[in-house]
C-alpha cells in the first residue's frame, strides 16, 4: 500500500485457484474425499471447482517486527509447515493428520481458508513468535464451501487458535554449523466433538446405535525439526537434510489419530 498511496507497512494479498482433476475426483473416492482414509495420499487433490484461496490484508509494524493479519487464511501456508517435509507429495507432509484426521473440515489448509487473524512477532531475527485464531468448521469443500467464499465466524462450531515458537539457528551467511530449524506449538479447538466409544449414557458405542457422549474442546502439541546433516560445500544449500515431526499427545476419546509421528530424508546436489 506504500507505492499506491503511502500507506507504509500495509500488504494486500488475494489468490484463487482453479482445481480441475480426473473422474476419480468428481465422483469424491480420493482418498480423504470420504473420510474413511485420514492420510491423502496427494497433497494436490481437491473437489474440482473455481475457488477463492487467500484473501487477507497485513499491517506491519515496529520496523516490520510485528505483523497483524486479517481475513481469509490459510494456515498451511505458515505453521506446522517444514522446508524439507513440503517436498514430498502425501498430503500428510504438509498439513498433517493430526490436524486434518481432528479438526472439522480438516481446518484452514488447502484447498481452504479460514476467516481470522494472525499475528507474527519477531523480536530477532533467528526467533518468531506466531498466533492465530480463525472460525472452527471452514466448511466442506464440495458442499457448503465449494467456492472459498464463507466468509464466517460461527458461535455454535467454536473457533480455533493455533500457536507456535520457530528457532532458526546457523542461518547466517558466514554461519560455522549446519542450519536448522525447531518449531514447537499448540493448537486448541473451542467446539464440540463426539466420544469415539462410548454415548451419553457411557455405554457402548459398539452395543447400542446411541447418541454419542459430546467433549467440549480439543487440542494437542507438536514439535517440527528440520536440520541438514551434511553440506556439499561451505555457504551452499546443496547437501543432505532431515525433518522430523511428532505430535505425541491428543485425547484419544475424541481423536482418531492420537499419536503422530513422520519424518523423511533429502538430498539436493
Amino acid at each position: 500500500t506504500e507505492k499506491m498511496d503511502g500507506w507504509k507497512g500495509g500488504r494486500f494479498h488475494v489468490s484463487g485457484l482453479w482445481i480441475h482433476g480426473s473422474e476419480p475426483n468428481d465422483r469424491g473416492d480420493i482418498a480423504g474425499m470420504t473420510g474413511n482414509a485420514y492420510l491423502d495420499p496427494s497433497n494436490i487433490s481437491a473437489f474440482d471447482t473455481y475457488r477463492l484461496r487467500e484473501l487477507w490484508f497485513e499491517q506491519m509494524f515496529l520496523d516490520d517486527k510485528l505483523s497483524i493479519r486479517v481475513g481469509q487464511i490459510g494456515l498451511d501456508e505458515e505453521f506446522v509447515c517444514s522446508e524439507y517435509a513440503c517436498l514430498f507429495f502425501n498430503g500428510t507432509c504438509g498439513w498433517p493428520a493430526f490436524l486434518s484426521a481432528t479438526v472439522p473440515s480438516g481446518g484452514s489448509a488447502y484447498p481452504v481458508a479460514a476467516t481470522g487473524v494472525r499475528m507474527l512477532v519477531k523480536p530477532i531475527e533467528s526467533l518468531d513468535l506466531m498466533a492465530a485464531v480463525v472460525e472452527g468448521d471452514v466448511g466442506e469443500q464440495s458442499t457448503v464451501n465449494r467456492h472459498g467464499m464463507q466468509f464466517r465466524i460461527d458461535e455454535d462450531e467454536g473457533t480455533f487458535s493455533i500457536y507456535e515458537v520457530v528457532y532458526r539457528f546457523n542461518q547466517e551467511k558466514d554461519a560455522g554449523g549446519l542450519p536448522g530449524a525447531c518449531k514447537l506449538g499448540g493448537w486448541y479447538h473451542s467446539g464440540q466433538f463426539d466420544d469415539l466409544s462410548v454415548d451419553a449414557q457411557g455405554i457402548s458405542l459398539a452395543e447400542v446405535n446411541g447418541i454419542p457422549l459430546t467433549h467440549r474442546g480439543n487440542g494437542g502439541v507438536y514439535l517440527n525439526i528440520d536440520q541438514m546433516l551434511f553440506r556439499e560445500k561451505a555457504g551452499a544449500d546443496e547437501g543432505l537434510g532431515s525433518y522430523a515431526r511428532v505430535a505425541p499427545w491428543l485425547p484419544t476419546d475424541r481423536n482418531p489419530v492420537d499419536f503422530y509421528v513422520a519424518g523423511g530424508l533429502v538430498y539436493k546436489g
